[in-house]
């Protein structure tokens, strides 16, 4: 009995109960306990971890208990169990506790059923790894080396049992330390738990260099990890020479005195832990100047110095000083580690002792008498030199000259110069006999020495004579005029020049020639000067003149001298304008053969116009154009200017049906009045789509069978078209209405079925087609097609679900009904029209969990039986639960009603339930007789694959849970060769060992399943066999263990990869090898055994066809491969090696680089670049060095020795007179080649024959070219100057002339003859020969030099151009270069101008400073700068400040001479952050104060131009900030609401804090310190938060949620915010912030006729308001869009929903608060705000009871009549009293005011808010005398009023009306008018009525039937006109009202009526509306009443007016009846 449980008890005792006839309720009974359940110990808190199931006997409900734990619970009803602790295996591995049951007796006492539960805990990974010590520290010697161990026995445990085995590593501190490549860690020991390891020496220490690491240790279980630090100190050693510290420069006096100190030399011991005491010594002292002392390092001078006696300039000694270790016992250190040597140096300051001298005593030179100002004098070569420095050899240059037309240049110098003299005062003229010869004297004296030491030097100036004039024009420029059509040889013009020269030099002598593009076209008499037209065979055409080709020519004529002798005269070019006039001399043309255009039908006009234009060459010809030749032009009309098209008739148009083609051809003609020409215009008439698509039926009616197939056709619709072409091709598609059930060909309009369509789903389609044209704009119309699904029973019956499950005790008598069946059919609707069988058994398991023996399954199902009608299942025989646990029976439905009969088929599962009797068992090999179990299994699996299912079976009850434990195999096993055999793998007692509770490395199991899984690497190269135990353990009590020996062979598979022995391999082999050739050997090796370890070798690549490896890895050339290395040099392959896998294994492979070098063998022979070379050469070529001639080249495929060529002549030359150099192939003259040198032809030429032959000319191959050299004459000599002589000149030329001014004329000779002598001058630009740059020309044949533009000394101030004297020799020309100055002389031409500054287009610049506020006055603020671009004095620049839009202008002022702007006084940025000042720069000193304010006023009115004195700029000073403001909030408190259904981030509002500095200063920090709860209706907070549930941003103050609100519903929070500064001194600023957690029913609604957007910003001020009204505080919850009576948004109205607090922050009644804004009426509505508040109402309005109890409304009935009647005789009474008695004289005085206050519809002194709510009771009680006519019967059933759809509402607005579609009603109100028979002395709203509604526009006509509303809410009664007019009255326009109130009576509005127009009073204003309880209406259907409401006979009845007490109260019901 110990494997009974507690079922068994349970079903031990029923059974008692009924033997002893007894009638006990039952106790429940468990299904499912938790026992034994696996639970992870880091399963969140609050997660469901079990559903504990049981069930009563009885049938009645349970609950379940749970006790014995604090961890868990369980819910009662469910059952379901949480986690309600964090759980922790380390501290509890397994929970014990209790659950219970217990159900529910009736009239008894309940049954409660407990059970012992053991939950296991299994262990997550949570633990990080913990270090013994959490500080390290250790130290080492600098000389330790690397490896050394630094830190040994570092220990690290982790608690977990799960997780990666534990890895440590080092972590520097910072990123940049490189500690942890100087130690590492080395582990001893790794496992999940525990490591064990040192820290290792990585590399070589220095003290010196680091004496300290820092470091980290960080410890990691893969997912949790945990550090320590880690010291490690350096011990010094004495390994290190001395340093030297400090400087090691020295400066001293030429003149010092013997003794005199010059610096120290310091050096400290290099070992810094034990420093030694340092001596020094000198080692190299040049001239012995200096001594060391050897103790202290005082280096003194020796000997007296000598600066110039050194052999460097700079006056610089260099020293070697030793600084040398002393030993303990006071002797020196010997050992080269002990010292060592530095370089000082000494520098020796100059004394004067030199005077400046020069190189010569006399100097001679010449220059030409035109010579211009400035001009250097050349050849002279002067320098002088003074040895000393610095001061000393400074000295200035002067020159003594009588005349004063020489200066001398530089004035000052220093060391040493080149002097050159230059022209100062020019001309020089030779034929005065005193400016011939001038002797000069330089002068050179010391500037800065007291003794001015000096030397002097003669210069001797020669003048010589040159021809200085040239010729000159009369004007300077010419202009003539010509016929286009003139015959050569017709006079254009004369032009002369004179010449003052005389004779041939003069205008004798002088010859004229034209120049320029064209002049070809004329011709110059070279002596007259006239000009004339050249000859030309066609005038006016071609390439004569032609005024069509070019108009104008632009020539220079040129006169020169002394008859045009080349080098030897002057010219002058003047320019020369011809300008052609016109002739008509050609016709007119069109661009184009074809015009085409086109236009519509019916149109006006061509768009865009059509113009066919023309064009005529000649400018006097004028075009007419016209239309000719077809009948088609009487339709159009051309302009005869503008060539533009247009109809004749453009009102008319074109008809295309009166055209005999859609195209019209046109011929346009064109007219210059000679000639003409035409062209033809075709234009298209394009058909205008006019007509719509019509279609043959506007409703179209069809049905269609639910059964007809996808694409079988329905109907047709057919539309036709009036139009033709596209506008006629019809295209249909489906509008709407089709649900995509349907489709609809485009083209032929036949509608087919487009997917299978069901009647149950839709009855019938609405299908609404459209057919559109093809026409632009495309026409469309539509039609209706009505279909109707035809139902068929076409559905077959279900079972739902289609499996079912049923459970069913073992013990379970006949007839016991364990199941209902369910199904369902939706074509069949007769309760019995389904019927069930059970159509065999599916499946059966047997007890062990096996299928069950077929043979069985009768048997099986002989248990079980269906009721066909019910469904019912019920047991029909005994049940054995060791014949079947589960069964799976099929189960078929049938729709006997269906023809034929239908059938759904599901299965049902039943679960026998059995009672727990026996031990678990293992499955089969294992047995209780054998306990072992072998496998064999693949090594290498990964990391959690299955290696087996140890999943045991327990008779009689459940699996506890499974262990696996580790065996150690004895040391004699090894590799087992029969995997089946015994012999190898049976573990027996003797040998093996169980290892307690150690777990396996590589093997685990699944405590729940018996799952053994891979947990690490299997290798069968470490580990053949693995053998563990596995234990399971049952449920039961006891609880039974069984155990199983699990042995695994594991399998070799093929994981080793062949490995190369090299990374790549290299050979080479020759070109065009034999195949078999031998490469290379690669050799690969597999450390897999047996055929997985031979390897296979091949090679893949691009080439690979060229090689093949054979098996032993011998690479060799491929048979039939031929190797060329001129085709390709080298072939880059891959070997691969791949192992022998058997077939059906991927095999393994590795492949490495293999690059072959293909040798070069001489395969082929030189070939030239030429067959024949040509050169031509000067005779008397140069032969030391020789000159070459030319280069020959050949080309040789092969390389190497193979392809060096060598190259010689072998013909045409027998006197040898070239020689071809071997190598380079270069041809030299041998001998001088002459014209007429023997060997050369008669033309002066050679013919040689040259061979090129490889390797060097020892090769076997060569080739032959032939070498032409022609000889020309020599060219000698290179030009000449004559002018300008020296080789530089310098010429001034004044800035602003008008170009051209003549800068020089240039003159050279060549002494060649010929070409060879004829000379050019040009300009050098770069490496080109220019004629001109944009700033200069030159005359080519003359060398007249000239400015193109007037010169600008402020954009260049000199020019440097480089002349060229070029002669014309071939093949060689030479040219001689002259560097020319030209110097521009600056005139005051410009004003200062500010530069640097911002100057946007037409503004002033602008400069930008700052400066930090609170400086101290005179504090400099920045620069400004003007800069003047003329020169020296004119440059002068002075600023002055003109204005300062400051009130005190004595802020700042300028330092006037350099532009610096300092600030007066200390400046505040908080009081002004920018200043802007008006400053002028002039060249002036001072500005006049009168000229300031004129400037300054011209300034601001915007005239400022004329200001010419100067230039202004505006100066920005801006002022920045330092953190000196502290941050403040704008109030104390801020106050906020938020919904109780609020998400997590719903914004609660912005609390901001102002700062005022700026920038990084002013930004600020918001966090919340507190977050204060309090419970509704208590002002003591119950603590603060954490964390709160609301969270702010940083940055902006943004409060949001950040938990949901539900939980806090009517609580509220008190929070305290901070804004800290992020700057220092990060001060701080606090608020607290009130937020209530509101439900919808504590706001009210505020309408505002203004948007959100203005009522927004107007917030703070509304709300003031409010809480004046209100007494307390109103707080804003939200802004949103106004929601109309109709549901509509008004964007322009804003609704605010308001909560109000009292003072102790509780919060009001929405009655209390209605209540205050009733009595503050006039406040909130008073006219000074800036905001109109319309209605308040409860944002939440109450919804209609949907049912009411009959009893209860009749009793209800029975009151009211009752109280009517009471009423009724009142109010008989009082009307009595009044008729009886009369008014009073007060009365009568009211009555004369009802007119007007009757006309406004209200009481002047009543408060219209207040009086709304007082008479609301009044008006109640007429409700009794309100008579309803009988409800018109005739409007169709089930018609309602619609609501506005939703769709229609505005785009991007949230619709937020209280409408609620469930409380809709179908009440017909379509003939309804609540306004008839109505009796009331107080005038009732005309709101309620429909058609009062539709009087208003409220409501159209047909939406008359309204859902969601009783009649009754839309009719109660008003003080106020409370309803807005339609949108169009809104808008102020005349609203037409669709029908009259009343036949004949209209509905006058008055002044205050419609003064009201804009407030929305609704209801009782600013009390909640009525819950639609029938006494009065909502809100939200109210209407405007109007002013005068008709009675039953149509006349208007007045109001009656109230009278009121001093007060303004009304008074009792009398006076107001």
């Amino acid at each position: 009995m110990a494997g009974l449980g507690t079922r068994s008890w349970s079903l031990l005792l029923v059974l008692l109960s009924l033997v002893s006839g007894m009638s006990a309720n039952l106790p429940p009974e468990f299904i499912s306990s938790m026992d034994l359940h696996v639970v992870s110990e880091d399963t969140a808190v609050g997660t469901s971890i079990y559903t504990l199931t049981a069930r009563d006997p009885e049938g009645s409900s349970v609950r379940f208990g749970l006790s014995g734990t604090p961890y868990i619970a369980v819910n009662p009803v469910s059952g379901v169990v949480t986690v309600t602790q964090q759980l922790d295996r380390e501290t509890a591995d397994s929970l014990r506790l209790t659950v219970s049951v217990e159900d529910e007796v009736a009239g008894g006492a309940n049954n409660v059923v407990t059970l012992p539960v053991t939950l296991i805990v299994i262990d997550a990974n949570d633990n990080p790894p913990a270090f013994g010590r959490a500080l390290y520290e250790a130290s080492v010697g600098e000389d330790s080396p690397p490896g050394s161990t630094v830190l040994s026995g570092i220990t690290v445990t982790d608690l977990d049992q799960v997780g990666d085995a534990l890895q440590l590593r080092c972590l520097p501190k910072s990123a940049s330390d490189d500690v942890c490549s100087v130690v590492r860690v080395e582990a001893s020991s790794r496992s999940s738990s525990l490591f064990t390891g040192n820290l290792v020496l990585a590399a070589s220490l220095s003290y010196a260099r680091r004496s300290t690491y820092e470091l980290t240790l960080q410890a990691s279980d893969g997912e949790l990890w945990s550090s320590a630090d880690v010291v490690v100190r350096v011990r010094d050693v004495q390994n290190r020479p001395p340093e030297f510290r400090g400087s090691r420069t020295g400066v001293i006096r030429e003149d010092a005195a013997i003794g005199t100190e010059v610096m120290t030399v310091h050096a400290v011991d290099g070992d810094v832990g034990q420093p030694r005491d340092v001596v020094y010594s000198l080692v190299e002292n040049p001239h012995d100047f200096f001594l060391v002392e050897s103790s202290s390092g005082v280096l003194s001078t020796a000997r007296p110095l000598d600066r110039e006696a050194l052999s460097s300039g700079d006056g610089v000694v260099r020293l070697m000083v030793k600084a040398t270790e002393v030993n303990d016992d006071g002797t020196l250190a010997k050992d080269e580690e002990s010292s060592t040597t530095t370089m000082i140096t000494v520098t020796i300051r100059d004394v004067n002792d030199e005077a400046p001298k020069f190189n010569k005593r006399e100097y001679r030179t010449s220059v030409p008498e035109n010579v211009a100002d400035g001009t250097p004098l050349a050849l002279l070569d002067i320098l002088v030199q003074d040895t000393d420095v610095g001061s000393n050899a400074v000295f200035g240059l002067s020159l003594l000259d009588a005349s004063g037309k020489f200066s001398v240049e530089p004035e000052v110098a220093a060391g040493s110069s080149s002097v050159s003299l230059r022209v100062a005062k020019g001309p020089l003229d030779f034929e005065n006999p005193n400016e011939q010869k001038f002797i000069l004297l330089v002068v050179a004296t010391e500037t800065l020495t007291e003794e001015k030491l000096s030397s002097t030097a003669t210069v001797v100036v020669t003048v010589t004579d040159v021809n200085d004039n040239a010729p000159e024009f009369v004007q300077d420029a010419y202009t003539a005029s010509i016929s286009e059509t003139a015959v050569p040889g017709s006079v254009v013009g004369t032009i002369t020049a004179r010449d003052r020269d005389q004779g041939v030099l003069g205008t004798s002598g002088i010859v004229y020639s034209l120049s320029g593009n064209g002049a070809d076209k004329f011709t110059v008499h070279p002596e007259s000067g006239v000009i004339t037209v050249a000859d030309c065979a066609t005038p006016g055409a071609g390439d004569c003149l032609d005024y069509e080709t070019r108009d104008t020519y632009f020539l220079s004529l040129q006169a020169t001298d002394n008859g045009g002798k080349p080098g030897q005269s002057q010219s002058r070019v003047v320019p020369v304008k011809v300008s052609l006039t016109d002739d008509n001399d050609n016709p007119p043309a069109f661009p184009r053969p074809l015009y085409t255009s086109a236009i519509d039908e019916k149109a006006p006009d061509f768009d865009p116009p059509l113009v066919v234009k023309a064009v005529d060459p000649d400018k006097v010809s004028r075009i007419t154009y016209s239309l000719v030749g077809s009948e088609a032009a009487s339709l159009f009309k051309i302009n005869s200017r503008t060539a533009k098209i247009s109809l004749a008739d453009p009102s008319a148009g074109l008809d295309i049906s009166d055209l005999p083609s859609d195209t019209i051809s046109l011929v346009v003609q064109a007219s210059d009045g000679k000639a003409t020409s035409q062209t033809e215009v075709r234009i298209s008439v394009r058909d205008a789509n006019n007509h719509s698509p019509v279609f043959s039926q506007e409703l179209y009616l069809a049905a269609v069978q639910e059964t007809a197939l996808v694409g079988s056709a329905v109907m047709q619709v057919q539309a036709t078209d009036g139009d033709v072409g596209d506008n006629a091709a019809i295209t249909y598609r489906i509008q709407r209405g089709a649900f995509q059930d349907f489709d609809l060909d485009p083209g032929t309009g036949v509608l087919t079925v487009a997917r299978p369509l069901d009647f149950d789903t839709r009855e019938s389609y609405n299908i609404e087609v459209l057919g559109a044209d093809g026409g632009r704009p495309q026409r469309v119309s539509t039609a209706t097609v009505t279909l109707s699904v035809v139902n068929n029973n076409d559905k077959s019956p279900k079972l739902t679900p289609h499996t079912q499950r049923a459970q069913v005790a073992e013990d379970a008598e006949p007839g016991f009904v364990l199941h209902t069946i369910t199904a369902e059919d939706p074509d069949v609707a007769e309760e019995h029209g389904l019927k069930y069988r059970l159509s065999g058994v599916l499946a059966a398991v047997d007890g062990d969990g096996r299928p069950l023996d077929p043979q069985l399954l009768p048997v099986v199902q002989s248990m079980f039986g269906v009721n066909e009608a019910t469904g019912e299942v019920y047991i029909t025989g005994p049940l054995d639960r060791e014949v079947v646990t589960e069964v799976t029976l099929g189960v078929t439905v049938q729709d006997v009603s269906a023809v034929p009969p239908q059938n759904g088929h599901g299965a049902l599962v039943i679960t026998i339930l059995d009672v727990n009797d026996f031990p678990p068992m293992f499955p089969p090999p294992w047995s209780p007789e054998s306990q072992v179990i072998r496998l064999q299994i693949p090594e290498e699996l990964p990391i959690g694959s299955v290696v087996a299912s140890m999943e045991a079976t327990d008779a009689d009850s459940n699996i506890g849970g499974y262990r696996l434990t580790v065996v150690s195999p004895p040391a004699s096993v090894s590799r087992p060769t029969d995997v089946n055999g015994d012999a190898n793998t049976t573990l027996s007692d003797a040998n093996a060992t169980l290892l307690g509770e150690e777990t396996s490395p590589v093997l685990a199991i699944d405590a729940a399943t018996g799952v053994v899984t891979v947990n690490g690497r299997l290798d069968y190269e470490q580990q053949t066999t693995v053998e563990c135990l596995v234990e399971v353990v049952d449920t039961g009590l006891p609880q039974l263990t069984t155990t199983a020996s699990l042995i695994i062979q594991l399998e070799n598979l093929n994981d080793e990869a062949p490995e190369f022995s090299k990374p790549s391999y290299e050979a080479s082999v020759e070109e065009h090898a034999a195949p078999g050739t031998s490469v290379v050997q690669v050799l690969a090796v597999d450390r897999d055994v047996g055929e997985l370890g031979r390897v296979l070798y091949e090679i893949t690549g691009a080439d690979a066809s060229l090689l093949s490896v054979s098996e032993s890895g011998l690479v060799s050339v491929s048979p039939g491969a031929v190797l060329d290395r001129e085709s390709k040099d080298h072939i880059a392959l891959r070997v691969v090696a791949r192992d022998a896998a058997p077939p059906g294994q991927t095999p393994r492979q590795t492949s490495v680089p293999l690059l072959v070098h293909i040798k070069d063998i001489n395969d082929h022979s030189p070939v030239f670049s030429q067959r024949e070379y040509r050169a031509a050469v000067v005779e008397n070529l140069p032969l030391v060095p020789p000159a070459p001639i030319l280069q020959l080249t050949a080309h040789d495929a092969d390389a190497g020795d193979n392809a060096a060529i060598a190259y010689a002549i072998t013909g045409g030359d027998p006197t040898g007179k070239f020689r071809l150099d071997a190598t380079s192939g270069i041809l030299y003259p041998a001998k001088p080649l002459t014209r007429n040198s023997e060997g050369a032809s008669p033309t002066a030429s050679y013919s040689l024959t040259v061979t090129a032959t490889d390797r060097n000319g020892t090769g076997r191959t060569s080739s032959e070219a032939v070498v032409h050299v022609s000889l020309l004459p020599q060219n000698q000599h290179k030009p000449r100057y004559i002018s300008p002589a020296r080789p530089n000149l310098t010429i001034q030329v004044p800035e602003n002339v008008d170009a051209p001014v003549e800068v020089a004329v240039l003159a050279a000779t060549d002494d060649d003859v010929g070409d060879n002598g004829l000379v050019r001058y040009h300009l050098r630009v770069g490496d080109a020969n220019v004629q001109q740059t944009d700033k200069f020309s030159i005359d080519p044949n003359t060398g007249r030099l000239q400015t193109r533009v007037a010169l600008d000394r402020e954009d260049v101030e000199k020019y440097e151009l480089l002349l060229v004297a070029k002669d014309q020799g071939t093949p060689i020309s030479y040219e001689t270069l002259r560097v020319l100055t030209v110097v521009v002389k600056d005139e005051d031409d410009h004003r200062p101008e500010f530069v640097g500054g911002d100057q946007a287009p037409g503004q002033l610049p602008t400069f930008v400073l700052s400066v930090p506020e609170n400086r101290p006055p005179d504090t400099k603020i920045g620069r400004i700068t003007a800069v003047d671009l003329d020169a020296d004095t004119n440059a002068q620049v002075y600023y002055h400040i003109v204005e300062s839009d400051s009130a005190d202008r004595g802020q700042f002022y300028v330092d006037k001479l350099h532009g610096l702007l300092y600030a007066s006084v200390a400046l505040d940025r908080e009081q002004r952050s920018n200043y802007s000042l008006l400053v002028a720069a002039t060249n002036s000193p001072t500005l006049d104060p009168s000229v300031a304010a004129a400037v300054a006023a011209a300034h601001r009115n915007q005239t400022l131009p004329k200001y010419s004195n100067g230039s202004l700029a505006r100066v920005r000073i801006l002022v920045d900030d330092e953190n000196d403001s502290p941050p403040m909030f704008a109030k104390k408190e801020f106050f906020a609401g938020i919904s109780s259904s609020a998400e997590v981030d719903k914004l609660v509002r912005v609390v901001a804090a102002r700062d005022l500095d700026a920038g990084v200063n002013g930004t600020l920090r918001y966090t919340i310190t507190a977050a204060n709860l309090y419970k509704p209706g208590e002002s003591k907070s119950i603590g603060s938060l954490v964390p709160p549930p609301f969270r702010v941003d940083g940055a902006t103050g943004r409060l949001v949620t950040a938990a949901l609100m539900t939980q806090y519903r009517q609580h509220r929070f008190r929070l305290e915010l901070q804004a800290k500064e992020e700057a220092p001194p990060h001060r701080s600023a606090t608020t607290s912030v009130h937020v209530w957690v509101w439900e919808a029913d504590q706001l009210v609604r505020v309408v505002l006729s203004q948007p959100p957007h203005e009522v927004a910003l107007q917030q703070e001020a509304i709300a003031d308001i409010l809480s004046q009204v209100a007494e307390g505080t109103a707080v804003v919850d939200e802004v949103r869009y106004h929601v109309m009576p109709d549901n509509t948004v008004n964007t322009n109205w804003t609704d605010m929903l308001v909560h109000v607090v009292n003072s102790s922050g509780h919060v009001l009644a929405i009655d209390d608060v209605l209540r205050q804004m009733d009595r503050g009426y006039m406040q909130l509505t008073a006219p000074q705000h800036n905001f109109t508040i319309n209605n308040v109402y409860p944002a939440l309005l109450p919804s209609t009871a949907g049912t009411v109890d009959v009893r209860l409304a009749g009793l209800i009935a029975l009151l009211l009549v009752l109280f009517i009647g009471f009423i009724s005789f009142s109010v008989v009474c009082c009307c009595l009293r009044y008729w009886v008695m009369g008014p009073s004289a007060k009365s009568q005085e009211n009555l004369l005011k009802r007119g007007f206050e009757d006309d406004i519809g209200i009481n002047k002194t009543e408060n219209p808010l207040w009086l709304d709510q007082k008479l609301k009771r009044y008006e109640e009680q007429e409700l009794s005398m309100h008579v309803m006519s009988e409800f018109d019967t005739t409007a169709p059933p089930g018609a309602m009023m619609a609501m506005p759809d939703p769709g229609d509402l505005h785009h991007g607005v949230t619709l937020d009306a209280e409408w609620n579609p469930d409380r809709a009603s179908r009440l017909d109100l379509t003939q309804m008018d609540c306004q008839s028979n109505t009796y009331a002395t107080i005038q009732k709203s005309h709101g309620g009525t429909i058609r009062s509604m539709k009087l208003r526009g409220l409501a159209p006509d047909d939406d008359l039937a309204m859902s969601g509303r009783h009649l009754d809410q839309y009719d109660y009664y008003a003080t106020l006109e409370h309803l807005r007019r339609s949108d169009m009255a809104e808008r102020g326009s005349v609203h037409q009202i669709p029908g009259p109130r009343v036949p004949g009576v209209q509905t006058p509005r008055t002044a205050f009526s419609n003064a009201l127009e804009g407030l929305e009073f609704t209801g009782s204003t600013f009390q909640p509306p009525d819950s639609g309880d029938g006494s009065g209406g909502g809100a939200s259907f109210a209407n405007r009443p109007l002013p005068q409401e008709p009675g039953m006979d149509g006349a208007a009845r007045p109001r009656a007016a109230l009278r009121t007490d001093e007060r303004g109260q009304p008074m009792l019901v009398a006076e107001l009846i």
